[in-house]
């Protein structure tokens, strides 16, 4: 492994520790794990979770291993430059320790989550099984392609006495099942391909598997491909929208 100089492992554990917050609410211990700034290679990557595990395993000697598995901990490395590797080792410390990852944000990383991060999220879904589920993933601005989301999915439906997960909803007594909320938007995906998929109603629960945002983005690519279509400027859309009612190219713009 390469090494790094002493001052870069200081700053790199220093920033760890800014980002690693414990606190009890409610009638658990909560995980937050972030990192803020870039990681500039894979073993930064490596020594973050060196850092990580010695981290967390103190934790567990002091409050026992089901904390960590009820944690419903977030999971924030958004614009940090995380690559495939980089996700692989983090899923693979978070699963060895089996923390509840409930909150897991990676939007936007600048070296691109693809379908190789998306394998290593999968294999974290199913193989860290006895921790509480996942809630939320934020995969959006990244490279991820139809067959990564597919797979992601896939491997979902799969564990079906674990998702859609149930938890705590405001205002209403008990777990109930809730979809996770998946963002995809932004990514190598073709919208249409996949939301029948994404959209699929478990036929016991009656509760959708996901809440996703591809739709939006879906009307979003529908809207471009109009306006470039018909070569209307901003000016030149308005002014049509102004000037009629909304037609069958009208109320598809105006959704």
């Amino acid at each position: 492994m390469m090494q790094l100089c002493p001052g870069k492992v200081r700053r790199i554990e220093k920033a760890a520790e800014r980002g690693f917050e414990t606190w009890y609410e409610g009638d658990r211990w909560r995980l937050k794990l972030s990192l803020s700034g870039g990681l500039s290679s894979d073993v930064a990557m490596e020594r973050f979770c060196a850092w990580l595990r010695r981290r967390l395993a103190d934790f567990k000697d002091t409050h026992g291993a089901k904390v960590l598995r009820q944690c419903q901990g977030e999971v924030d490395f958004s614009y940090t430059g995380l690559s495939d590797h980089g996700l692989w080792l983090l899923l693979d410390c978070l699963s060895q320790f089996e923390v509840q990852a409930a909150f897991i944000k990676l939007t936007q990383n600048r070296t691109w989550i693809t379908k190789d991060g998306i394998q290593s999220l999968c294999e974290f879904i199913k193989n860290n099984k006895r921790a509480g589920q996942i809630y939320e993933l934020h995969l959006a601005d990244n490279q991820i392609n139809d067959d990564g989301a597919l797979e992601l999915i896939q491997t979902m439906k799969e564990l079906k006495h674990r998702y859609p997960p149930k938890r705590e909803v405001l205002g209403k007594n008990g777990l109930q099942l809730v979809p996770v909320w998946l963002r995809l938007a932004r990514n190598k995906i073709k919208a249409a391909t996949l939301l029948k998929s994404l959209s699929a109603t478990d036929s016991r629960t009656q509760c959708p598997l996901v809440q996703h945002d591809l739709d939006q983005e879906r009307d979003k690519q529908e809207r471009n491909a109009m306006w470039n279509e018909h070569s209307w400027g901003w000016d030149e859309y308005e002014d049509n929208c102004m000037a009629r009612k909304p037609g069958a190219l009208g109320a598809a713009l105006s959704r």
